[in-house]
């Protein structure tokens, strides 16, 4: 029965029903009618789930045959679908990357490595950026204690 399919689904896509709510556009509750039986799953939640998770074998849905997870590239990206639970945007941009020139993608590829790197700090770099900031505080304090004996000195001159 497609509403133990859903559940089957749901549980090996590792969502919760409030998850999979969201992406059929019903609340937690809704999903929770469903899975019992007490509601039907309608051809606008199959559509919907079609669409937020393209991977998923829609012959086994309806009637319970095959494999639920279609064995081809979709079948990858829903395996990443489900791990780091992407959305519609997230498998589009993976597609039209993976469609790139492999020119292009090593721009992209440069261009994230720039960003993972001001993002990921040496701690190292920290430890000597720290210190560099204490010595020049330190220097400046000095400085401008010289500074203000000279001024002491000249007004006593």
């Amino acid at each position: 029965m497609q509403n133990q399919r859903l559940k089957q689904l749901r549980l090996a896509l590792h969502l919760s029903q409030e998850n999979l709510g969201t992406a059929l556009g019903i609340t937690r509750s809704g999903v929770s009618s469903i899975e019992s039986g007490s509601r039907k799953l309608s051809e606008k939640h199959i559509k919907l789930l079609l669409a937020a998770y393209p991977n998923i074998n829609e012959n086994w849905l309806r009637t319970g045959e095959g494999n639920m997870f279609q064995d081809n590239d979709k079948s990858i990206l829903g395996e990443l679908t489900a791990k780091f639970h992407l959305d519609n945007l997230d498998i589009k941009i993976l597609e039209a990357y993976l469609k790139l020139p492999s020119q292009q993608r090593a721009v992209i590829k440069h261009f994230i490595a720039g960003i993972a790197a001001e993002t990921v700090a040496d701690p190292i770099q920290l430890e000597l950026d720290a210190y560099r900031n204490e010595l020049e505080a330190e220097h400046e304090a000095q400085t401008s204690s010289v500074f203000d004996e000279c001024a002491e000195d000249s007004k006593m001159a």
